[in-house]
């Protein structure tokens, strides 16, 4: 049968059959058209899935190398906040040391000032101790000056109770007969006193003349003549000089 439809008679022209057979032609040849043009969209696709999955691969890389740049700043921000903290440790040292060297040199400014304002002012004390008047100071007196006051004040009594027998049974004396005796019981009192400053010596000896003053004023004033009378306190002190 098909045989039969192949080698049968042709269509024809103006039927529908052949316009339909045209209708198909022209149909299929837009087909082929558009299939030519996906083809082609298909290859321009192809090569922009190539282009993008370089473009991934090339982001990729660089998202690799920015992960390890990150990571390596994160390392340097470490490393460098714990040399921060370091230097602010060393930093915060070498503030305390130099505060306590500003207070120590401070303190040693101030013992030198005060050092200085001492010195100046026993300076000062010292030569107004040496540019004002000074007033005789009474004599002081050490134990042994008191010991050999005791024993001169006896031999002192004694020598009164001497004399005064001698005046009852003699005629008074002259005053440079006296003075002899006056010696002698002096330099024997003073033979036996031991002196450890000098102005014991000199307390000793204004106790002396007081009690040569005494003598002469009791021998002298039994007698009433002018030569007890002519004698003084001066001639004392000399005739013991």
């Amino acid at each position: 049968m098909t045989k039969e439809r192949k080698t049968s008679s042709p269509v024809e022209q103006g039927s529908h059959l052949h316009m339909a057979i045209k209708l198909l032609k022209a149909e299929n040849a837009n087909l082929e058209k558009i299939i030519i043009l996906l083809k082609t969209e298909n290859q321009n696709m192809q090569r922009k899935m190539k282009e993008l999955e370089y473009q991934n691969d090339r982001f990729k890389i660089t998202q690799n190398q920015l992960k390890a740049e990150l990571k390596r700043e994160k390392e340097m921000v470490r490393y460098l906040h714990n040399v921060n903290k370091k230097y602010e440790r060393t930093l915060q040292k070498k503030e305390a040391e130099s505060r306590q060297l500003r207070k120590e040199a401070k303190e040693a400014e101030m013992r030198s000032l005060k050092r200085e304002t001492k010195d100046v002012n026993n300076n000062a004390k010292e030569t107004g101790k040496d540019t004002e008047i000074r007033r005789p100071q009474p004599p002081k007196r050490s134990d042994s000056f008191k010991r050999n006051k005791d024993l001169a004040a006896i031999k002192a009594d004694q020598g009164i109770t001497t004399v005064s027998n001698q005046n009852a049974n003699l005629k008074p004396k002259q005053p440079a007969q006296i003075t002899p005796a006056i010696k002698q019981s002096n330099s024997s009192d003073d033979i036996t006193c031991e002196w450890e400053d000098v102005t014991d010596v000199l307390g000793f000896l204004n106790e002396k003349v007081n009690q040569f003053e005494r003598l002469l004023l009791e021998t002298g004033g039994s007698s009433k003549s002018g030569s007890g009378s002519g004698y003084s306190s001066s001639d004392s002190m000399t005739s013991t000089k």
